[in-house]
């Protein structure tokens, strides 16, 4: 998922955030960039939400900028609080934020299917591609190449063979620990 899909989910589901947090302004431009959403806590506290998929130590550095900018510009320091969201982080910039006070929030961990993964999720090779991807491989192909290629599981490469070799259209021989597949 892009940086800018995460962003218009998570503005539309604060809650995954923090609880009780709201809008202000997305996009916000200070003099320093754009903060990607400014909002209002609970206890009407300002906080600065940056989002990044994989962020790096630099993100550190932009998050002091902004806090800098609403600061100059006459917002509380006591009023102002900073949420780095982010679906990984790794250990360096956990422990920058926690040295700069600043919060980091893991959200949206689980793989993210793309559109592309999505269209071809249900797709099968049929006969005719299977025999062909096949044959272009000097007609030795394991199952595990073939679910790779096809993006799909060995169980489900095992029953589409079957089938071909059902109609006499392959055969299947083992090779060490492998399962090879053979067009006839």
């Amino acid at each position: 998922m892009k940086e800018k899909e995460l962003e218009d989910k998570l503005e539309k589901n604060l809650d995954k955030i923090e609880s009780g947090l709201s809008l202000v302004e997305r996009q916000k431009r200070v003099d320093t960039g754009i903060i990607d959403l400014f909002c209002k806590d609970k206890n009407g506290k300002y906080v600065i939400v940056e989002i990044k998929r994989k962020p790096d130590t630099k993100v550190i550095a932009q998050l002091a900028k902004y806090n800098m900018s609403l600061i100059k510009s006459g917002l509380n320091k006591r009023r102002l609080r900073t949420i780095l969201v982010a679906q990984e982080s790794s250990k360096s910039v956990k422990e920058a934020c926690e040295f700069f006070n600043f919060e980091i929030k893991n959200v949206y961990k689980e793989r993210i299917i793309t559109k592309k993964e999505l269209d071809n999720q249900f797709k099968m090779p049929d006969e005719k591609e299977l025999i062909e991807f096949i044959k272009k491989r000097e007609n030795l192909v394991n199952f595990s190449l073939i679910a790779k290629f096809y993006d799909i599981k060995n169980t489900t490469v095992s029953d589409i063979v079957a089938d071909l070799e059902k109609k006499k259209i392959v055969k299947v021989r083992k090779l060490g620990g492998s399962k090879i597949v053979m067009v006839k």
